[in-house]
């Protein structure tokens, strides 16, 4: 008889300071497989260390991403890329900084990874506290909401890198990438390549304020904007696929 595979049920834990928050919803909920968010320096590394111990013990696979915990796009980027490994992700939004609440709910939102909160049974007194104890977990609500495309962050990690770019050599990066906006172009003017590329490609990314385009004489020139290098640090990893048809 042939065995049904049943997928990891993968949780990502950004890590603050506090232990029992990360530890015991793993265990309470089933979790095959943690992946710690640990930030570079600072004495969250020490609770990180408990925690990995304490993974060990109760016999949870686990592996550590280094992530700044403080950085909303660096953050957002790390969960969503975790929630494209895997098929079964959660995501605890209460065990980092607020900046990985949010940044949790967002990458929730963008992928199919759901997000729950844990209350504690006691909370430390003083600033530099953990909490203790798991008095309850929650399921949170989430609303999908369009992340951009392989396309989109292509170009736009295009237009970071040889900023400001001009829409004749979009049209041969898109070409030479074959991009889904100019793959099947079988006509032959160039305007309808460049009405192929405003369309599917620049007009959609500066509706969105993700690039601005100047007029440099007769030239239309292509750059980044903040709005749009921080859209490209969290949405990144959608570079790694070998296709950009996929949203």
């Amino acid at each position: 008889m042939e065995r049904l595979e049943v997928p990891d049920r993968v949780h990502v834990m950004p890590v603050g300071y506090e232990n029992d928050r990360l530890v015991l919803p793993a265990i309470e909920l089933g979790a095959d497989r943690i992946v710690l968010l640990e930030p570079e320096a600072g004495d969250a590394r020490e609770y990180a260390e408990s925690v990995r111990e304490r993974l060990d013990d109760a016999g949870i696979a686990h592996e550590t991403i280094p992530c700044d915990i403080f950085d909303l796009y660096e953050s957002i980027g790390a969960i969503a890329e975790v929630a494209s490994r895997f098929e079964d992700v959660s995501v605890n939004i209460a065990s980092g900084s607020k900046v990985t609440a949010v940044a949790g709910a967002i990458a929730c939102m963008a992928t199919d990874a759901t997000p729950y909160y844990v209350r504690a049974e006691r909370y430390g007194e003083a600033a530099d506290s953990v909490s203790e104890g798991v008095e309850a977990i929650y399921e949170l609500p989430t609303y999908p909401i369009d992340r951009p495309s392989r396309e989109h962050v292509a170009v736009l990690a295009h237009v970071a890198e040889h900023e400001p770019v001009t829409k004749k050599r979009l049209i041969a990066y898109g070409e030479n990438e074959d991009l889904p906006f100019i793959a099947d172009y079988d006509g032959a003017g160039e305007k309808g390549k460049y009405r192929l590329l405003e369309r599917h490609v620049v007009d959609p990314l500066a509706e969105r304020g993700y690039v601005a385009v100047d007029d440099v004489g007769r030239t239309k020139r292509v750059s980044i904007t903040d709005s749009g290098r921080n859209t490209l640090r969290a949405f990144s990893y959608l570079l790694d696929g070998n296709t950009y048809s996929d949203n």
